[in-house]
This record gives structure tokens, C-alpha cells and sequence, in this order.
């Protein structure tokens, strides 16, 4: 097997939210990059790659329309949201408080919580350095 026949990311069941239209919407970006992948070894990859970046592109527009159109929902039926990173989630009088960073307000903040969803860090699978070499573009190092 080719090093491009290999899926670049794996699809796994555990990476679902709950079977809902944004778990169907990662499921396909996934399948796109394992596409683009495969597109890397073709003999007309550069045509290939474009229309596969081209559908990555559209997929990914409308896929962070519908996140943000969840985030409002979910917002006027009462979740606080906050967008930045959590500097440290303590407990005071058996309640949760969250001290962090608001990055569109840019401001520190400190309020009690009942829940608290940290984002979890991806680590990029093997080949992903190939493929960004690949396509010029930039790796961060966080």
C-alpha cells in the first residue's frame, strides 16, 4: 500500500458527539482529508488537490455557519459561552469557579460554573507534516 492510500485520520465512532448533523459534518471533512491524501500520489495531483481544497473550503464554510448557528441557540436558551482559554477551574463552597481568559472581550474573568467544556488538543497523525510540506502550508508548534 501506498504511504497516500493511508487515511491520514481515522474515523472513529469515539470521535462522534452524539450522531447529530455536526457529527455527520466531521465524519465528511475527515473523508476530504483522507481524500486530499490520496489526491498527493496521483500524476494530476495538482488539479485534484485543487478541487479537493475547493470542497474542503465550501464544506468548512457551511459546517462553521451551522456551529454558529448552534452557539446562538444555545446562548438565548441560557449557556454562557465564553471564547478563550481557562487558566485554572477550582472549587469554592462546593461550587466550580473558572478563571480565564475572555478573548473577544478581552478581558480576565472569574464566574461559577456547573459545567465546564475544555477542548481537547488534537495530535497530528503521521504524514500530516508530508502533507502540509506538501501544500506550503505553515505548522504551528502548539
Amino acid at each position: 500500500m501506498a504511504p497516500h492510500d493511508t487515511p491520514l485520520i481515522a474515523w472513529d465512532d469515539a470521535l462522534a458527539l452524539d450522531g447529530s448533523a455536526i457529527d455527520r459534518q466531521h465524519k465528511a471533512l475527515v473523508d476530504l482529508i483522507n481524500q486530499l491524501r490520496g489526491h498527493l500520489g496521483s500524476p494530476d495531483r495538482e488539479a485534484q488537490v485543487m478541487q479537493c481544497l475547493t470542497a474542503m473550503y465550501l464544506h468548512a464554510k457551511d459546517h462553521f455557519w451551522d456551529e454558529e448557528a448552534f452557539m446562538e441557540r444555545i446562548k438565548a436558551e441560557g449557556t454562557h459561552i465564553v471564547r478563550g482559554r481557562s487558566a485554572q477551574v477550582t472549587e469554592v463552597d462546593g461550587r466550580m469557579i473558572v478563571r480565564g481568559e475572555d478573548m473577544l472581550n478581552d478581558r480576565l474573568v472569574e464566574f461559577p460554573v456547573d459545567l465546564v467544556v475544555l477542548a481537547v488538543g488534537v495530535v497530528p497523525a503521521t504524514g500530516s507534516g508530508e502533507l502540509a510540506r506538501v501544500l506550503g502550508v505553515p505548522r504551528d508548534t502548539e
